[in-house]
């Protein structure tokens, strides 16, 4: 029980944050919280807390419950009386469309989340860049017929409720700093150097897409040419890429280990680099999760801690659901989770019914059950949102 506790105490957690989302709108915090504190001081009446497990279960269901709720807390607009002339800030930008350039933006006076629909045109904007926008401002709506994507939903989760189309920008009221416009700025400057170089624009758009995590450039057909065959995520930055950096520093500085307190100077500095290539890809979800959880389960090594795989995947899961609980409802992190878990979950049975002595044959047989793991792991999360998986 105790090898797998804290995996199960985020399991609560998650249901906590599934019951929340599917039956409780807008709960009344107040006595959430009264309840969960209520519940923290039951087990410390007793001396034998073993007994009051249940207690500790229902904690992590009750606050799974409360910090949902509570990031999930919207300040609804009076549309009609808000002005149409307003000041956004520039968060990011998200997939364009063929006649708008999107961007998540924030209104500076009242700090709401707002999908910017901005006209396309010559002009780029940059993270934290300040716009005077004139457009009228709508709530986004549901989906009108059944069974079709439900776009309010998904943003809605992002905490984003509102969008405003625009054919214009009055005017470019502060410019922009910062790592985040760095970062994006940089990736521009790149991307103009490979169509110096002579790279086409779907060239331009592959490398940017598996190296910078940049996918401005990426048309629409492409993407669904590569989503229709199953490898999408090719496309994509992912928790592989920072696997592969972390496994190339191990190699390279490999050399540091003859040195005193070396094994640690090298893990630290590896750890170091792939959190810097973290915040380059302007910390996407699959990257940061694959960082964190390198990160929880080698600080078990620089601690001198018993590595244990459950305790780090729990660990990491718990952590970002924490700061964002509606990651749990993200297709890239169930299939995250679901991948690793089932990896660690039968690669053991495997090896304990497949026993190879060969040195290349034992290595050929850890990437088949990785490979398989994490294939058995995926299915029911890609047949249930795609129909699909890829074989």
């Amino acid at each position: 029980m105790k090898k797998y506790l804290f995996f199960i105490l985020t399991i609560c957690f998650s249901i906590g944050i599934i019951i929340s989302d599917l039956f409780f709108s807008d709960a009344n915090l107040q006595i959430i919280f009264f309840l969960l504190i209520l519940l923290l001081f039951i087990p410390l009446l007793k001396s034998n807390n073993r007994q009051y497990s249940f207690f500790y279960l229902l904690i992590s269901i009750v606050l799974g419950f409360f910090i949902h709720q509570n990031y999930n807390r919207v300040v609804r607009l009076n549309i009609t009386e808000i002005s149409e002339i307003r000041l956004l800030q520039i968060k990011n930008q998200v997939k364009n469309s063929a006649q708008y350039t999107n961007y998540i933006t924030e209104d500076m006076q009242t700090k709401t989340p707002i999908l910017l629909h901005l006209k396309t045109s010559e002009t780029n904007f940059y993270p934290n860049d300040e716009l005077i926008i004139h457009g009228k401002l709508t709530e986004i709506q549901s989906p009108k017929n059944p069974n079709q994507f439900n776009y309010k939903q998904f943003l809605s989760r992002k905490k984003i409720h509102y969008e405003l189309y625009t054919n214009e920008v009055i005017s470019l009221h502060k410019k922009g700093q910062g790592w985040k416009n760095w970062v994006v700025k940089s990736k521009e400057k790149t991307r103009n150097k490979l169509a110096e170089q002579g790279y086409t624009v779907e060239s331009r758009s592959l490398i940017s897409s598996m190296i910078l995590g940049d996918r401005t450039e990426l048309s629409p057909t492409l993407n669904q040419s590569y989503r229709a065959t199953g490898v999408v995520h090719i496309l994509s930055i992912s928790g592989l890429h920072v696997m592969m950096i972390f496994a190339i520093l191990q190699f390279i500085l490999q050399p540091l280990i003859h040195l005193k307190n070396g094994r640690k100077i090298r893990l630290i500095i590896s750890l170091i680099v792939i959190w810097v290539f973290a915040f380059y890809v302007e910390l996407k979800s699959p990257v940061f999760r694959s960082a964190l959880m390198i990160t929880i389960y080698y600080l078990s090594e620089l601690l001198r801690r018993p590595k244990n795989i459950y305790h780090t995947l729990s660990l990491s899961a718990f952590i970002i659901l924490l700061f964002q609980p509606n990651q749990l409802f993200d297709v890239g992190f169930q299939l995250s989770f679901s991948a690793v878990f089932f990896i660690v979950w039968l690669n053991p049975i495997f090896e304990y019914f497949w026993k190879v002595k060969n040195t290349y044959l034992k290595k050929v047989k850890t990437l088949t059950e990785t490979s398989i793991s994490a294939e058995l792991g995926t299915i029911p999360v890609s047949v249930f949102y795609f129909n699909q998986f890829s074989g």
